[in-house]
């Protein structure tokens, strides 16, 4: 996991959970203990050093009451570096609240630029939007009431849904748009 946030790199590093959610802070843990979760701050090394990359950040109202796509731009800057340090394929895969054509409008062209790399040569983007309840998410990510990710191409809307099926067999794949 990656965030800007020392406090809570800490944290997640030492198997605290730092946001209040019923069994999340078990499960991390466990995670944790197990070597199969860490934290950093460093977006760029985390992309080089792994095969997807989820992307959840904040979104906020802009001041004409748009969209403010500072935190996306960021993000994306961050992972067209690390995708440029990197052989080998990548999946993006947005799961924050975003208007309708923004992973291809505004994130997508970000990382080819800084990346270098072009999209369905050397990376992928999905969009994966999240059906998860505050308070019960991880109940509702065991027994999702669906999984939907769209996909700019077939390699890496298989990438995504072999991550879900352990949890949901009817993974459903369609276009990103």
């Amino acid at each position: 996991g990656v965030d800007l946030d020392q406090t809570k790199v800490a944290q997640i590093g030492a198997g605290t959970s730092p946001i209040h959610e019923k069994d999340l802070g078990k499960l991390l843990s466990e995670g944790v203990n197990a070597g199969l979760i860490s934290a950093t701050d460093n977006l760029v090394q985390a992309v080089r050093d792994t095969d997807v990359t989820f992307v959840s950040v904040g979104t906020p109202t802009s001041a004409d009451g748009g969209c403010d796509y500072r935190f996306i731009e960021s993000a994306a800057r961050s992972i067209g570096e690390g995708l440029a340090l990197k052989d080998g394929f990548h999946v993006v895969v947005m799961r924050c609240s975003i208007p309708p054509g923004t992973t291809m409008a505004v994130m997508t062209p970000f990382i080819e630029e800084v990346s270098g790399k072009t999209l369905g040569e050397d990376f992928g983007v999905c969009f994966n939007p999240e059906f998860l309840r505050e308070g019960v998410a991880v109940e509702d990510f065991y027994a999702p009431p669906k999984t939907v990710i769209g996909a700019t191409c077939e390699r890496s809307g298989a990438v995504v849904r072999a991550i879900y099926e352990p949890v949901d067999e009817k993974v459903i794949v369609t276009s990103i748009e």
